[in-house]
């Protein structure tokens, strides 16, 4: 890559400042020559060149961070060590201080990418995010565990401890959830299930035993192809991979929407205590 493949203008104003002209540049030329610097990181390494050219600034990347922190910490700069160069002279003094600094924090974040793949203000908000997550209100209690083995990326560490929203996967035992609203969930592994809030969870297969709360609100167990909403009810059911369903209903009864084009029924039913249905 050569400098010809950067605007002209860029060449232009790189060309002014190093060959010594008698007026500086004007407020607009810099903010052009730093918005230059600033976008493009090939104009960045071609005024570092040329720098390095003209002033005989070692290209160590190492070396320019040490002098820039220098400059930040008001260290005393050190003698410049006498070399066979040519001086500079009027050269030299038309390279602005401003530009050097732009160009050197530019340096000190492209160190920072390479060593951390990030930038410090990325990390902060990351951190941010995490304690978000942490502020998010708990919705369940996992209140027995008989025996259990958790799969996933979630694992539960005991009884009492409450939870998040979150997947769960029983890979064997059985477990009970009191959700907030006061409905008890008892599920037996394998089984998958994602407590959602307080008056509803996701079950993707497995079995299970919900029994309802009259006093709370309806509560919603979403499986694969149907929903099931309590109505001051004990239910049991059994979730296949493939969506199918054997619900049994003990006490009060279950109402049971579609969640898609049903062959066996297209709008919701009502399947009351002492009734069992296999659903598809």
């Amino acid at each position: 890559m050569s400098i010809q493949d950067l605007p002209p203008d860029f060449e232009l104003l790189l060309n002014q400042l190093l060959n010594g002209e008698d007026e500086d540049f004007s407020t607009l030329e810099f903010e052009r020559f730093q918005n230059y610097l600033l976008s493009d990181p090939r104009a960045l390494q071609h005024y570092f060149e040329y720098l390095d050219i003209n002033s005989g600034i070692q290209t160590d990347m190492s070396e320019q961070l040490q002098t820039l922190e220098k400059i930040v910490d008001g260290e005393p700069a050190q003698p410049p060590r006498e070399t066979s160069k040519t001086p500079l002279g009027k050269r030299a003094s038309l390279i602005h201080y401003p530009l050097i600094v732009t160009a050197s924090l530019l340096l000190f974040l492209a160190v920072e990418w390479i060593t951390s793949g990030d930038f410090l203000w990325k990390r902060t908000a990351d951190s941010v995010s995490k304690t978000n997550l942490t502020n998010q209100p708990y919705i369940a209690t996992l209140t027995r565990s008989t025996d259990c083995v958790w799969g996933g990326m979630s694992l539960p560490e005991f009884s009492g401890q409450r939870l998040l929203s979150d997947d769960l996967v029983l890979e064997q035992g059985v477990a009970e959830f009191r959700f907030d609203s006061g409905v008890r969930l008892i599920i037996e592994g394998p089984t998958k299930i994602k407590v959602k809030t307080a008056c509803c969870a996701e079950l993707d297969y497995g079995k299970m035993v919900l029994h309802g709360y009259e006093a709370a609100p309806e509560f919603s167990l979403v499986t694969p192809l149907l929903t099931f909403h309590d109505i001051g009810t004990e239910y049991g059911a059994k979730i296949d991979k493939n969506g199918d369903v054997d619900l049994h209903v003990f006490e009060g009864a279950v109402r049971v929407d579609p969640n898609q084009k049903n062959e066996q029924f297209a709008e919701s039913i009502i399947i009351k205590g002492g009734q069992a249905r296999h659903l598809n």
